[in-house]
């Protein structure tokens, strides 16, 4: 019987480095609960989509100081997608009960998905893009609150602002979806690992990457409501 030959490593699996993604989880006899895989495989998966947002978010604001707006949209909606699949992906950890959590949670040590440096890094880079805008919105003589209440004089600066508000707002539904199912595993009226009542996480959530996207919606409602018919 011939011996078999050498294994044969594809270009596929060269360029994609397949062989070191997959040895990232833990081997078969390291887990402490079969949940451990899926664990890792959503955690790990969620700091390459944060890789991604933070790349398309630098990107973009490289193509607004340059009035490249155009180009920078697909960008910012690649960057909401890249958040909402990561949402979609999350809810599979919900098939866990909160007791096989806590077998996974007991070889976590102090860690806490709150570490998470994608997570911080959007929490961090994002807002750094707010600057590039406001000048371009100097440059189109115009304000925040004149190009939501005319957007047709500066079309593409509004399309521009709904494509950031688009990323905000997934990235805040990301946010509430995984304050709900940390609730659902380990309950609300509890401490986390970093000693933190759960319920106090609920006032974070309610932060914004770009909070003036949000302000100035309550200014075009109190405009379009003292304005005439």
């Amino acid at each position: 019987m011939p011996l078999p030959g050498p294994v044969h490593v594809t270009d596929y699996e060269k360029y994609m480095r397949v062989a070191d993604l997959l040895g990232l989880q833990k081997k078969e006899g390291e887990w402490v609960h079969h949940d451990e895989m899926m664990f890792q495989v959503v955690h790990q998966s969620f700091e390459l989509w944060c890789k991604l947002v933070l790349h398309e978010l630098a990107a973009a604001g490289r193509l607004v100081e340059q009035d490249r707006v155009v180009e920078a949209l697909p960008l910012l909606q690649r960057a909401s997608e890249a958040i909402r699949l990561n949402t979609g992906a999350m809810h599979i950890l919900e098939t866990m009960t909160p007791w096989d959590f806590h077998v996974i949670r007991a070889a976590l040590g102090q860690g806490s998905g709150a570490e998470s440096p994608g997570f911080r890094n959007i929490q961090q880079q994002a807002p750094r893009l707010w600057p590039k805008v406001a000048a371009l919105l100097q440059r189109r003589g115009t304000t925040l609150l004149e190009a939501y209440t005319d957007p047709t004089r500066h079309p593409e600066v509004v399309r521009l602002l709904e494509a950031m508000t688009d990323v905000d707002m997934y990235f805040h539904i990301w946010r509430l979806n995984h304050l709900a199912m940390v609730k659902r595993v380990i309950g609300r009226d509890v401490k986390s690992l970093k000693g933190y009542a759960v319920h106090q996480l609920e006032q974070d959530v309610m932060q914004y990457l770009w909070p003036d996207l949000w302000a100035v919606r309550n200014q075009v409602t109190d405009r379009a409501g003292t304005s005439p018919p």
